[in-house]
C-alpha cells in the first residue's frame, strides 16, 4: 500500500522493496499485468506510482506465476 497525504510540487520518485517472496518465481501485479522476479522485488523494488493529489492511496496486489 503506498499513501500519498499531502502532494508535492517536486515530484520525488519513490521505490519499494518487498521481503519473504520466493526469489525462483514470477510475480505478476494484478493491476497491470507486468511480470516481476520474486528476486527483483526483494532486491531491486519496482518504482511506486506518481501520485499528484492530496489524500489518496494505492494498492498493489502481486500473485505467483508458475
Amino acid at each position: 500500500m503506498n499513501f500519498n497525504i499531502m502532494s508535492q510540487v517536486q515530484l520525488v520518485f519513490t521505490q519499494t522493496k518487498l521481503y519473504g517472496l520466493n526469489p525462483d518465481l514470477d510475480y505478476r501485479d494484478e493491476n497491470t499485468g507486468q511480470i516481476y522476479g520474486g528476486n527483483e522485488l526483494m532486491e531491486v523494488g519496482y518504482y511506486d506510482s506518481v501520485m499528484k493529489q492530496d489524500f489518496v492511496a494505492e494498492v498493489k496486489y502481486f500473485v505467483a506465476v508458475d
